[in-house]
């Protein structure tokens, strides 16, 4: 589980209260598909495309594979929603400017520490079991399962209806999730530092990781 959860969380990209969700789940596969989970198949199948091309393990010819899947991710992840929800009360005394810098650092971070781990994506593919909607309808959480040494791993992904359409908010995998997971880090650093600090050090973790990948290709 360790080597494909990179995978699983580049395919992906938190935690809403799931006091927000209702009770009322579509686990049947003949359910008409809802907006959400029609863009969530789309996004995943151009992604999957691109990790399926005979070059994209090649790293003389990668870089612009590499990069379309950067753009996909970045089209159906919505990182300032991220952002705002993992730094919690705290956001809100960023400044817009922190805020934006701050989005914009953490989401190159996010792709430089797992980009690499694409390679060892190897034809997995996506069951979808159903989907959760908020009482307001604007939200989802889409329950998803993928084959991994003979068991399956479930992968849920949270989305949120923007004027952009649907982005993913969340991504939650076997029971752990992003959101919570960094929250819990940046609090601690928060406690003591400035957002400016944590902005630097994000950004100081980005290159230096993007650095070692470059230098291992």
């Amino acid at each position: 589980m360790r080597k494909l959860l990179p995978v699983l969380l580049l395919l992906g990209l938190f935690f809403a209260s799931a006091a927000v969700f209702s009770n009322t789940a579509m686990a049947d596969a003949a359910t008409e598909k809802s907006a959400a989970r029609l863009t969530l198949e789309k996004s995943l199948d151009e992604v999957i495309a691109i990790l399926e091309s005979p070059d994209f393990k090649n790293p003389a010819k990668n870089a612009p594979l590499m990069q379309a899947v950067k753009d996909k991710i970045y089209g159906i992840c919505d990182f300032q929603e991220f952002s705002a929800r993992t730094i919690g009360g705290r956001w809100r005394a960023f400044t817009p400017e922190q805020q934006q810098a701050f989005t914009e650092a953490f989401a190159e971070l996010l792709f430089e520490t797992y980009n690499s781990k694409l390679l060892a994506y190897d034809g997995q593919q996506f069951n979808f079991l159903g989907e959760t909607v908020s009482s307001k309808g604007d939200k989802v959480e889409i329950r998803t399962t993928i084959p991994y040494d003979g068991k399956e791993a479930a992968v849920n992904y949270r989305m949120i209806q923007k004027d952009s359409g649907w982005k993913i908010y969340d991504m939650i995998i076997e029971n752990i999730g992003m959101v919570q997971n960094y929250r819990n880090q940046f609090q601690d650093i928060l406690s003591t530092k400035t957002p400016e600090d944590l902005i630097a050090s994000i950004r100081d973790k980005a290159k230096e990781t993007r650095e070692k990948n470059n230098a291992a290709q």
